[in-house]
């Protein structure tokens, strides 16, 4: 199977990036002025807005990505064929990786095939963005979703 990254939006990495590299980023969700807004690089809320938001007084606070959500995207890329591989937001500040690791088990039982692996960066942005891109380069090299996982589980 080829292995396939997917990260959440927290790794900040750049629109443009992810998309060269053929990186898929999970949306976490976003509460500001009363609404709910997905942190989809400035479509749903502009970033202008965001932070002029932020400057008169307002408070933005995030969601988890809900099991639900990455079940979805996993069963996604696993039905294409790919050896799903999830770089993730620490688990010491969210419990946005124990939700990855709860889809990853529902999918894994329904479909025994299923090959998906859940990195928790222990890191957030930067952090997070430096895993994802050394992933992207080990992949670029031909590495299997295997040595990949191994690869950065060793780096962390």
């Amino acid at each position: 199977m080829k292995p396939i990254i997917i990260t959440d939006s927290n790794c900040d990495l750049t629109q443009e990036y992810l998309e060269h590299n053929h990186i898929i980023s999970i949306p976490f969700n976003f509460q500001l002025n009363g609404a709910v807004y997905e942190d989809d690089f400035g479509q749903s809320m502009s970033h202008q807005n965001f932070y002029d938001s932020l400057r008169s007084g307002e408070m933005a606070t995030s969601t988890q990505i809900t099991p639900y959500l990455f079940e979805k995207y996993f069963e996604e890329y696993v039905s294409q064929g790919y050896a799903v591989i999830y770089i993730g937001f620490s688990s010491g500040l969210s419990d946005t990786f124990n939700n990855a690791m709860l889809a990853r088990k529902a999918v894994t039982e329904r479909n025994e095939s299923a090959d998906i692996a859940v990195i928790d960066t222990k890191g957030a942005t930067s952090g997070q963005a430096l895993l994802v891109h050394m992933a992207c380069n080990m992949l670029k090299q031909g590495k299997t979703r295997r040595k990949l996982s191994s690869g950065l589980k060793q780096i962390k």
